[in-house]
């Protein structure tokens, strides 16, 4: 595995900075195989979120009995070669994702010893950053950030996206929050007010070839990006 780090190419999209928005770490190393990487995301202040996580999430273990930090989730998979890890922690009022792929062990390793195998990486992790300083405040957007309208048809009504793409089918339109699903992404979005607004194709649930997200606040983010 490679030491140097990267901000995950994930980010550079509206959506993806919205956890680096508030202070919070997304990183990604790369190994020398192309199916290896790690990637690392940090969350500040999202403890209300985590509520949310664990709510939607089974097997969340807190307490004594977490693996790490005061509450954890962690899944293994462990095709040899091809093992793999998800790890989602809270430690203090911070949020973890660590995401752990191509872990090359012995086929015959079972889940939990390939979790094994990646303690000592995701306790180093915890380790960091609860030693890590205290954020003095969070980030918010400026006053003077525009609110985006709240009904996605505004940008393109059904019938627009049909004679657009040359499509007669149903098409869905919405903000895409209408899942069970809950990561550190969209507790990140939850705390910046990202907006994103979806066109789906009903026979076929695909969420391109139209798809908006806009972060508020995130013009610097957009500058810097440009210019590196």
């Amino acid at each position: 595995m490679t030491t140097d780090l990267m901000v995950r190419p994930q980010s550079a999209t509206p959506l993806g900075y919205a956890v680096s928005q508030v202070g919070g770490v997304s990183c990604l190393a790369s190994g020398d195989a192309s199916a290896q990487s790690v990637s690392v995301q940090v969350l500040p202040e999202a403890s209300t979120q985590w509520t949310t996580y664990a709510g939607k999430t089974a097997d969340v273990v807190s307490g004594a009995a977490s693996t790490y930090g005061e509450a954890s989730h962690v899944t293994c998979s462990a095709p040899g070669a091809e093992s793999a890890c998800w790890v989602n922690i809270l430690v203090g009022e911070s949020w973890i994702e660590v995401i752990a792929r191509g872990i090359d062990v012995n086929p015959s390793l079972s889940n939990d010893a390939v979790g094994e195998h990646v303690a000592p990486l995701i306790a180093d992790i915890v380790g960091t950053v609860r030693n890590a300083p205290t954020l003095d405040e969070l980030w918010v957007a400026p006053a003077s950030t525009g609110v985006l309208p709240a009904d996605c048809s505004v940008y393109a009504t059904a019938d627009e996206f049909r004679s657009a793409f040359g499509t007669a089918e149903e098409i869905l339109i919405s903000d895409g929050s209408d899942g069970d699903g809950w990561g550190i992404d969209n507790a990140a979005w939850t705390i910046v007010g990202v907006d994103r607004c979806m066109w789906v194709p009903e026979s076929t649930g695909q969420t391109w070839p139209l798809y908006i997200t806009a972060l508020p606040g995130g013009g610097g983010l957009m500058t810097d990006l440009l210019s590196s």
